[in-house]
C-alpha cells in the first residue's frame, strides 16, 4: 500500500455505526492531518452528500490548508460521487470502516431509538417523519416493525453506498476502490496500520506490550467505541442473526473481505518491525 503521507489528501466515508465518529475523533488530534470541516468547507462531520460541492472546490482548489475531507454516506454511490469531484483525472484517496452487517445494523436500531426518544433535537424532524411513523406504530406486531426496519435500513448498507451507481459490485471490486478499509471489530489494530500509512506510526503505542494486555492507542479512543457499544446493546431488535445475514450477503462477503486483506496488511507491518500489533490479547 502507498504511503498517503501529509501532503496527500483523502476522503473519509463514514458508514453509519461503523466506528467513524472514534476515527474522525482521533484524526483531528493528529498534527499535520487537518481536517477541512474545522476550516469552513463543511459544517458538520454528518454532512449530505448534496453539500459534496464543497468538497469539489477542496479537492479542485489549491488551498493547502486541509488535507482530509469526510461524509457521512446517505445515499448509496459515494464512489461515483467521489469519481465526479475528482475532476475526472484523479480522486482523493477513498478511506473507510467497516463493521459486521448484523452489529451494525443492531447498533444503528439502537442509535435511532435512542434519538427518537424524549428529548429529541437535532434529529426531530426524522423521527416524526420517517422513524416513528414507519417503525414505532404499536399497531403492527413489534418484529414486523423491526424486520421492516432491517430491510429499509439494513440490507447491503454498507456495499450499497460504497459501489458505483446502479452496479451490483462484489466485494473485491468496491475494494479496489479504497486505499484503505478499516475494520470496527479491530479498531485499535486498524488505526495503527492508517498511522503508518500516513507517516506517523507511534511504536510504542501501536505494537504489543512485553507486560501483556492490548495495544496501548486503546486508551485515546476506545472508551467512546466501548460506551456506545454498551448502549446499544440495552435495545433489542428482534431479528435473528440468520435473518440478518440473509438480508446482508454482500455486506457479509465485502466485511469478511476486508478483515482479512486488513489482517494480511498488518502482518506485513509486523514482518516490517519485527513487533506485534495484531490482537496482542489473544
Amino acid at each position: 500500500m502507498a504511503s498517503l503521507g501529509t501532503e496527500g489528501r483523502f476522503f473519509f466515508a463514514h458508514i453509519h455505526k461503523a466506528s467513524g465518529t472514534s476515527f474522525i475523533q482521533f484524526m483531528n488530534k493528529q498534527a499535520g492531518l487537518v481536517d477541512c470541516e474545522r476550516e469552513g468547507l463543511t459544517s458538520i462531520d454528518h454532512v449530505h452528500i448534496g453539500m459534496l460541492d464543497g468538497f469539489h472546490a477542496w479537492w479542485n482548489g489549491s488551498r493547502k490548508d486541509c488535507n482530509w475531507a469526510s461524509t457521512e454516506i446517505v445515499q448509496p454511490g459515494l464512489s461515483t460521487m467521489v469519481h465526479q469531484f475528482g475532476g475526472g483525472t484523479a480522486s482523493p484517496a477513498l478511506v473507510t470502516f467497516l463493521r459486521h452487517p448484523s452489529a451494525r445494523c443492531r447498533s444503528a436500531w439502537a442509535y435511532d431509538h435512542r434519538i427518537c426518544s424524549p428529548p429529541q433535537s437535532f434529529s426531530w424532524k426524522y423521527c416524526h417523519s420517517w422513524f416513528l411513523p414507519r417503525y414505532g406504530n404499536r399497531t403492527q406486531p413489534i418484529r414486523e416493525r423491526h424486520r421492516q426496519f432491517v430491510k429499509e435500513k439494513c440490507a447491503d448498507f454498507m456495499t450499497k453506498r460504497l459501489a458505483i451507481a446502479g452496479r451490483r459490485d462484489d466485494a473485491a471490486t468496491v475494494l479496489q476502490r479504497l486505499q484503505f478499509v478499516g475494520v470496527t471489530e479491530y479498531f485499535e489494530e486498524s488505526l495503527c496500520l492508517f498511522l503508518h500509512i500516513v507517516g506517523r506510526f507511534p511504536h510504542d503505542l501501536c505494537t504489543c506490550p512485553k507486560a501483556g494486555g492490548g495495544l496501548r492507542i486503546d486508551a485515546h479512543v476506545i472508551p467512546q467505541l466501548r460506551s456506545r457499544n454498551e448502549s446499544a446493546s440495552n435495545v433489542s431488535l428482534y431479528v435473528s442473526d440468520v435473518d440478518l445475514a440473509r438480508h446482508n450477503i454482500r455486506d457479509m462477503a465485502l466485511h469478511e473481505a476486508a478483515l482479512s486483506r486488513l489482517k494480511l496488511r498488518v502482518q506485513m507491518l509486523e514482518s516490517k518491525l519485527n513487533a506485534r500489533i495484531w490482537d496482542c490479547r489473544a
